[in-house]
């Protein structure tokens, strides 16, 4: 049989003559659905209860300016996406408007629940998407990098598109390379600062726009943590790595458009007052644990009204930790946003089902949407566990950041860290009597159910690959057994302890920056067990993720 990328070439080239082959088309339209019935789909309004005429004015304008994130990220993403996006939507075929559907989605042709695999042509993803030249690998960067040493900085730079000149790689400033999109933006940010009447949002906004088009975000990343009062709020601007799977250096465009859930939120911060002593449990000697961790703003829990480019592309963002320069989380520390109804979604749609398919009935019985709620929350508070740079054997600084060291893995093992983090830290939850030692059983079920929904999202994916280094290693160590006929059960005392060595390995492998050793780890942990994979391919008709349709 031939591949779907081939027929898919064949169909594109038929439609230009009307000459499709009937078989052919009908292949490719069941796998399309297939595809398509991956994601359950989640609609989402900007007429959110509770705003008054300029809120609402300015809501709007920021939806605008992230709709111009969406757009740049496309460009990151792949070089043919917008191409693609406008030749499938002039065409009224049914097939091709599945096709612009799950383009939409993927924000590209690559299936990002498939390993990145193409789904239109069967040209391959580049590991460094646009934001490097397709053909360079690692191993020409670091020898060009030696022979040109002072060039480092900006061809490794966050915001710089990398570009060969005749023998040379050239860096170009994010702010030069989309000049017009980006001033765009900035000049709807600043309209919308016109509208609100909160001085700290007014602030940011203003700072923010002078950010996207300098890229320098530093004073906007300060102003953001100095929000207070404020109901609506924006991420917006080229921020996370996870896009760039040549060297995880370059940021891709982004936007989270929120409405605050003030109630909620308040009911929360006992979680983020006990970060400090979370840190101090770590299980590692104390010479590698920070002596403080600054708390920063209280954590928020908001409405998801709007998400674009990288926060929507493929898998779906459920909560966010940010500012990631050091600089800042140093002097401010980091904000945690929780998407409240971006969590309630992905709990109904995906956790239930797939944790019913695969947890023991008395496990699946355990299994509680508040607790994925503090899962995830802890998750994003163990993000700031550990040290952004490689330490030496006394604990000292080497100078070296800690990403940079583990290049392509360090998200990965980042992402599993916080999630191994987050999970022994319910230990400090008990002593603070935030929680209850006799909920530790819906705690390990929760979390449980939570790895093998992500489980599911495919290795190209940093929480894919995260995740089935968990459920490894706690197979390996007893944590969680599987009886032979499609179920796991949980044995508590040994996931606990599971848990407790899995965040020693990471967090040791994080500080010694230690790639060979990190590369050990991904290699034989990352992969799903067979039988695990067998379950999952018999779930199609459950849905991987959700899908957000914007109203």
């Amino acid at each position: 049989m031939r591949s779907l990328a081939v027929i898919l070439m064949i169909l594109i080239a038929a439609a230009m003559f009307a000459c499709t082959a009937p078989q052919e088309e009908d292949e490719a339209m069941a796998d399309i659905d297939t595809r398509l019935a991956k994601y359950a789909q989640v609609e989402v309004s900007s007429d959110v209860p509770g705003l008054h005429d300029k809120q609402k004015a300015a809501l709007a304008k920021l939806i605008e300016a992230a709709r111009i994130m969406d757009e740049l990220f496309w460009k990151q993403a792949s070089a043919d996406g917008l191409a693609l996006r406008e030749k499938l939507a002039a065409s009224d075929s049914e097939l091709d408007q599945k096709l612009l559907h799950f383009l939409r989605i993927n924000k590209g042709r690559f299936d990002r629940q498939a390993n990145d695999e193409p789904f239109i042509s069967n040209e391959p993803k580049p590991a460094g998407a646009t934001f490097w030249p397709e053909d360079l690998s690692v191993a020409e960067l670091e020898a060009y990098i030696t022979e040109f040493p002072d060039e480092k900085d900006a061809l490794y730079g966050l915001l710089t598109l990398v570009r060969r000149e005749y023998d040379r790689l050239v860096a170009i400033p994010y702010h030069k390379a989309y000049t017009e999109d980006l001033q765009k933006a900035a000049g709807l940010l600043r309209e919308a600062a016109e509208l609100v009447e909160n001085e700290t949002l007014k602030n940011y906004l203003n700072l923010r726009a002078e950010a996207l088009v300098t890229d320098d975000y530093l004073a906007s990343d300060m102003a953001w943590m100095d929000l207070e009062g404020n109901m609506l709020d924006i991420v917006i601007g080229a921020i996370e790595p996870y896009e760039d799977r040549l060297m995880n250096l370059k940021a891709a465009y982004e936007s989270f458009v929120l409405v605050k859930d003030e109630e909620a939120g308040r009911a929360l911060e006992a979680y983020i007052e006990a970060m400090d002593a979370m840190q101090k449990a770590l299980p590692v000697e104390e010479q590698f644990k920070r002596n403080e961790i600054r708390l920063g703003s209280s954590v928020g829990v908001f409405t998801l009204v709007y998400g674009a480019g990288d926060g929507d592309a493929g898998i779906k963002t459920i909560a966010i930790s940010l500012p990631n320069d050091e600089q800042v989380r140093e002097q401010k520390g980091s904000r945690k946003i929780m998407l409240r109804n971006a969590i309630q979604a992905k709990f109904e749609n995906t956790l239930l089902p797939i944790s019913k398919r695969l947890l023991t009935p008395a496990d699946y019985e355990l299994v509680d949407g508040d607790i994925f709620f503090s899962n995830i929350l802890l998750h994003e508070i163990a993000h700031s566990f550990g040290n952004d740079f490689v330490l030496d054997a006394e604990g000292n600084s080497t100078g070296t950041k800690g990403d940079v060291a583990l290049k392509n893995l360090s998200t990965p093992l980042e992402e599993c860290k916080a999630d191994i983090g987050g999970l022994y830290s319910y230990g400090v939850l008990i002593e603070r009597g935030i929680i209850t030692e006799d909920k530790l059983p819906s705690v390990y079920a929760t979390f449980l159910a939570g790895v093998f929904r992500s489980v599911r999202f495919g290795a190209a994916s940093a929480h894919g690959t995260a995740n089935a280094i968990q459920i490894n290693w706690l197979l390996e160590n007893g944590g969680i057994v599987f009886d032979g006929e499609g179920h796991y059960s949980i044995d508590p005392e040994k996931f606990a302890a599971s848990i407790e060595s899995l965040l020693t390995e990471l967090l040791m492998t994080q500080m010694s920056g230690d790639f060979a050793r990190a590369e050990e780890l991904v290699t034989k942990y990352g992969v799903l067990p067979a039988e695990l994979k067998y379950r999952l391919a018999e779930m199609k008709d459950i849905p991987v993720d959700i899908e957000f349709v914007w109203n």
